[in-house]
Parts: structure tokens; sequence; C-alpha cells
């Protein structure tokens, strides 16, 4: 996959982590202490290659390595959030939603009201 393209998701975003949910129940939690991933995740929009993706990442983590960012998309895929650009070209582009949280407390709150 050369283009890889991320599904729909809901994305809270906490302090140093996040939580991902996919549209077909798919969830992870993140951590992320630099706020490399998340500008990965946004990279994934299928126009990207993956060299593309990373050296876009150097530009502001100058330490990420290709392995890296090949791990983390490898992660998103096992867990079904990655789909291939050329295979999915003639679908509706997914949805995005993001939502950003002073600290996992107001998640705990938001999670059990409802």
């Amino acid at each position: 996959m050369d283009r890889p393209r991320v599904r729909s998701y809901l994305m809270v975003v906490a302090p140093e982590r996040f939580w991902i949910m996919g549209e077909r129940g798919s969830e992870l939690l993140l951590a992320d202490p630099d706020g490399w991933v998340q500008a990965l995740i946004e990279l994934l929009d299928g126009k990207n290659s993956r060299g593309s993706i990373h050296r876009t990442l150097l530009g502001r983590w100058p330490g990420l390595t290709e392995a890296d960012v090949a791990g983390t998309i490898a992660v998103l895929d096992a867990a079904g959030f990655v789909d291939d650009a050329d295979t999915w070209v003639y679908f509706r582009p997914p949805r995005r939603r993001r939502y950003e949280l002073a600290s996992w407390r107001e998640l705990a709150h938001v999670a059990m009201s409802g």
C-alpha cells in the first residue's frame, strides 16, 4: 500500500495521547507525547505516499525514522483504520471528526454522560 488512506474516524485528543474510534467499531488509545502520530493520521489522506509522509513529518520531528512511520501505519492498518487509496478511489471520502479535551478526567465525564 503506497498511498495509505485512513477510514472515517472520531478522534478524542487529550494531553499526550488520543483515542481514535473507527466506523466499524475499532478503537485505539495511543500515546503521543510529541504529537507526530496525530500529524501522521492527518497525512493519511490517500494523496501522500509513505515516503512523502515521512519527509513531511521530518520537518517537525527530525529524529523520526521511516520504520517509526511504517510501524505506526501497520498498527493502524491491523486495527482496521487504513485502506489503500488506489482500491477506494471511487468511494466517498472518509469523514473525520476531532475533539480536543483538556484532560482525561474530561474524557471520563464525556463517556459517562453518554
